[in-house]
């Protein structure tokens, strides 16, 4: 009987040590298969990401032009208030479609010119002193300046821009 014993105690002992391999076994299988799954996504974006650059640099290669920007002279002009003397003082820069905008803006500029100088003193300090207002008298002036070149939608000027806007 003292040999059974001793067997038993062997066995207990041993049994310990075979599952601790058993756990580690499958410790190490859970790390690679995690690392697996992490590189396959990692892969997945990589790629996804490329696709859509690629694309969005085909887009570039088919539109190949490059901004085409006309920065115009100072404006000062006294502003619309009734209740007290303001004045604006901003500079424009219009983004164009192409260059032969550029230049039919340079050949009629005194019109330009005239038409901006209407629109701006026709402003309230009120009006333009937020983003909002500013944003909307710069697309005002948009559509002035499209109007006066006839342009067709997507053509002329693209966007304006004041690169300073002062009212006093």
């Amino acid at each position: 009987m003292a040999q059974n014993e001793v067997t038993e105690d062997d066995a207990e002992e041993s049994a310990p040590l075979k599952t601790k391999p058993k756990r580690f076994i499958k410790l190490l299988l859970l790390v690679v298969l995690l690392v697996v799954i992490a590189g396959g996504g990692w892969y997945g974006w990589k790629v996804y990401s490329s696709r859509n650059s690629k694309s969005k640099t085909g887009q570039a290669r088919i539109n190949n032009v490059a901004p085409v920007f006309l920065k115009l002279d100072m404006f000062t002009v006294n502003l619309g208030d009734t209740d007290s003397d303001r004045y604006l003082q901003v500079e424009i820069n219009l983004q164009l479609s192409d260059q032969s905008v550029k230049d039919k803006i340079k050949t009629i500029m005194p019109e330009v010119r005239n038409t901006l100088l209407l629109l701006l003193s026709s402003q309230k300090s009120s009006d333009i002193r937020t983003a909002a207002g500013k944003q909307q008298l710069a697309n005002q002036i948009r559509l002035n300046i499209n109007k006066l070149l006839m342009s067709s939608p997507g053509t002329g000027v693209q966007n304006v821009f004041f690169t300073s806007f002062i009212i006093q």
